[in-house]
């Protein structure tokens, strides 16, 4: 497994890309993508590049 990057809120809005969310609480930041699902995922990439 890869360490995960210790990273500050302006990083980590640097570091997202347009089909993830940047979770915020008292305690941590999180990236994660916006469909968890993996085949709505692809199902959605392929939507949005025709």
């Amino acid at each position: 497994l890869v360490t995960p990057k210790v990273m500050s809120l302006e990083e980590s809005l640097e570091f997202i890309d347009t089909d993830e969310l940047l979770e915020v609480t008292p305690e941590n930041l999180r990236i994660r993508k916006k469909i968890l699902d993996p085949t709505l995922r692809k199902r959605s990439m392929i939507k949005s590049k025709q």
